[in-house]
């Protein structure tokens, strides 16, 4: 009978072996207080193994913590610009990479990328040459490292940055000297919606850990926008039908109260002259169909505040002052910059609706006597201001969303606006929206950097 022992008998006691080594270095001991259990070669190789592994896990937890904290971003954040903003840092933080953007498919135009204005720079101004001159950019399906991403689907790496800026055109500009850029599909199946790019100043190569968690963050983030792009539809099929229910109330029912009222004034005029005892009747019918006239005149200009053409916004807000100091009877002003233009409705209609809050909390609540509204823009933002001079709004008031704030708020989030409530510098309150106005932008969404 033999009595060496069989390769599965060698192996197991070498893996027995390794268990009591492992128990001695949690106990303290040093390998020379176990050499009777463990072979010091053995010992060795199983602390490189640990470390190894030790390793791999630490990797692993710190990519789940990311997706983790993706998903959570993706549910806490209400509009596409603060969720990849907040994205955009926390992957370039967690993979060591110096700056990151993003460019968006471009919803009339699948083969074109948009660069959007999130971006992350690990050191301030550090990248605003290129941000300033890659601002406009707007790349072909195939074309630079984000265009072969929009066509392959497929991340890719490449190492020559100078040549793929040349390529974009960007050529000159100074200070970049980063070593490698990386760029990532965010999809829903099999269709792009967007590509995240970053830079970094290492030299690096594919990595498939890095590879599968940027492909769950593109899904999670792809699932994100279809989610805010049905509830923008959603907005702006509302307000289109709340527009036709307006047409329809100012140009039938409003023209058949018309056509009435005058027959009506006809007719009292007729009595009158016939010194009849019903010409006052009458004459209390014809007022009558001419205040409910009024009436659906005002009921189509709430439904439909701001009309289509180029100064829509200017003419309803001008008409919002004059109403309100009517209604009010308050110094209610416009104070618009010349020439402002907006170029989306449904952000036109927006600010209006925030404007007429902000006017009416003023009004009601704020206990001011004077109220301003302010339009303006800057190079590519529009800004609506509505400043008052009455008793203010508190900390604890914006905190809860009172003071009529929470219907201003979910206005802003729906245009992706930002919307600012504070004290003035000499009282009363200062209502704040502020959002992008470009010619060109994807499926409505502002994404930018606040």
């Amino acid at each position: 009978m033999n009595d060496e022992p069989s390769g599965i008998e060698a192996f197991a006691r070498r893996i027995a072996a390794w268990f009591d080594a492992a128990e001695s270095l949690a106990a303290g001991r040093t390998p020379a207080d176990e050499s009777a259990h463990a072979d010091p070669v053995e010992l060795e190789r199983l602390k490189l193994i640990n470390e190894v592994l030790e390793k791999r896990v630490a990797e692993r937890t710190g990519m789940l913590r990311v997706l983790h904290d993706v998903t959570t971003i993706a549910n806490e954040s209400k509009t596409i610009d603060e969720a990849f903003r907040r994205v955009l840092r926390r992957v370039a933080e967690h993979n060591g990479w110096c700056f990151g953007h993003l460019y968006i498919v471009a919803r009339n135009d699948p083969d074109l990328l948009v660069r959007s204005r999130a971006y992350f720079e690990e050191a301030p101004d550090r990248f605003q040459d290129f941000i300033r001159m890659a601002r406009s950019s707007r790349l072909r399906r195939g074309e630079s490292l984000p265009g072969r991403v929009l066509e392959s689907g497929e991340a890719a790496w490449v190492t020559n940055v100078a040549d793929e800026l040349a390529a974009r055109g960007l050529h000159s500009v100074k200070g970049l000297d980063v070593k490698s850029a990386a760029a990532f599909p965010v999809k829903v199946d099999d269709q792009v919606l967007a590509v995240f790019e970053f830079l970094s100043d290492k030299e690096v190569l594919p990595d498939q850990r890095v590879l599968d968690s940027m492909a769950s963050i593109g899904t999670h983030l792809g699932l994100f926008i279809i989610r805010k792009r049905m509830k923008r539809t959603i907005e702006q099929l509302t307000t289109l039908e709340q527009q036709r229910i307006g047409r329809d109330l100012h140009d039938d029912l409003g023209q058949q109260l018309t056509g009435i009222a005058l027959l009506a004034k006809s007719l009292e005029r007729d009595l009158r002259d016939e010194t009849s005892k019903h010409a006052p009747r009458v004459a209390e019918i014809a007022q009558g169909l001419k205040d409910a006239q009024t009436h659906v005149r005002m009921l189509a200009r709430g439904l439909a505040p701001v009309e289509i053409e180029a100064n829509g916004l200017m003419k309803a807000l001008a008409d919002l002052a004059q109403s309100s100091r009517a209604r009010f009877e308050l110094d209610v002003r416009f104070e618009p910059n010349v020439g402002v233009h907006v170029r989306d409705n449904e952000i036109a209609t927006a600010l209006y609706r925030i404007a007429q809050e902000a006017v009416t909390n003023s009004a009601k609540h704020g206990k001011a006597s004077e109220i301003v509204i302010g339009l303006a823009t800057t190079e590519d933002e529009v800004v609506l201001e509505v400043r008052d001079n009455g008793i203010g709004v508190s900390d604890s008031t914006i905190r809860r969303l009172g003071y009529g704030m929470s219907t201003m708020v979910y206005r802003a989030n729906v245009i992706g606006g930002e919307l600012i409530v504070d004290r003035g510098p000499n009282g009363g309150t200062i209502v704040r929206c502020i959002v992008a106005n470009e010619d060109e932008l994807p499926d409505g969404e502002y994404i930018r950097d606040n």
